[in-house]
């Protein structure tokens, strides 16, 4: 989703850029056009019986000008027609770029409407799309909260995103958690995170196993208590440090 965005308004400001430098362009041109037609101009009006021989002399130089305001009006047709061109581009991109956030937002509204479905007694009205901001709630509510909105922007990044990343979720459970809200909130991992193209990884203490529904279906890796030991650990500080005073 996020990349989609970037890259419209990317072309957008290339395309702005573009259409600025043109117009400079064009305003110099202008200026060249200005300068020999004054030019052509004073010297017709110089003209007198003695400079008449002169200025035949001179008639080659004047159609070689009129040749160069002609090649220069030219230039500064196709760059009124390229800036055109370029400005019906910009307009089409801001018209792109409107319709896919109001398909993003229509998108994640439903998807938390579904959240509210499965999470239930949980209130998830308080963040509008793109909305990142402090929210009310504390303890499992707050949890609660959370896991939504992050499996709705999860949902959205599948969905609109330019590449498969990888989805990732930490444990999200403290102590105060219910057995109806573990079991609300488990639920939702699997019909949304766990249903994902995207490989997944999500980590889970032994004692909450028993939430999930369709546990023989996923690739468990058991890292056992410690993942790292108490001498690797000590190893890994000492060549910190030493990295630390380089």
């Amino acid at each position: 989703m996020q990349y989609l965005r970037d890259e419209v308004l990317s072309n957008i400001s290339k395309y702005e850029k573009d259409i600025e430098e043109l117009e400079l362009d064009k305003t110099r041109l202008d200026k060249d056009i200005e300068k020999i037609n004054s030019y052509i101009k004073r010297s017709k009006e110089l003209l007198t019986i003695d400079e008449y021989i002169d200025s035949k002399a001179k008639s080659i130089a004047l159609n070689e000008m009129n040749d160069r305001v002609n090649s220069e009006l030219l230039h500064k047709s196709n760059l009124d027609n390229e800036i055109k061109t370029l400005k019906k581009r910009v307009e089409e991109l801001n018209k792109d770029k409107k319709s896919l956030r109001k398909e993003l937002s229509s998108s994640y509204k439903s998807k938390i409407n579904q959240m509210e479905i499965i999470l239930s007694n949980t209130n998830l009205n308080e963040l509008e799309f793109l909305s990142f901001k402090k929210f009310n709630g504390s303890g499992i509510d707050k949890n609660k909260k959370f896991l939504a909105y992050y499996l709705t922007y999860f949902s959205l990044i599948e969905k609109y995103g330019i590449y498969n990343l990888p989805l990732c979720m930490d444990s999200f459970i403290k102590d105060e958690a219910t057995t109806q809200s573990l079991t609300q909130m488990f639920s939702a991992i699997e019909k949304s995170l766990f249903t994902s193209n995207n490989q997944v990884f999500f980590s889970l203490v032994n004692e909450n196993f028993k939430y999930l529904q369709h546990e023989e279906e996923y690739n468990i890796i058991d890292i056992g208590d410690k993942v790292l030991s108490e001498d690797k650990y000590n190893e890994v500080s000492q060549e910190i440090e030493k990295n630390q005073k380089l």
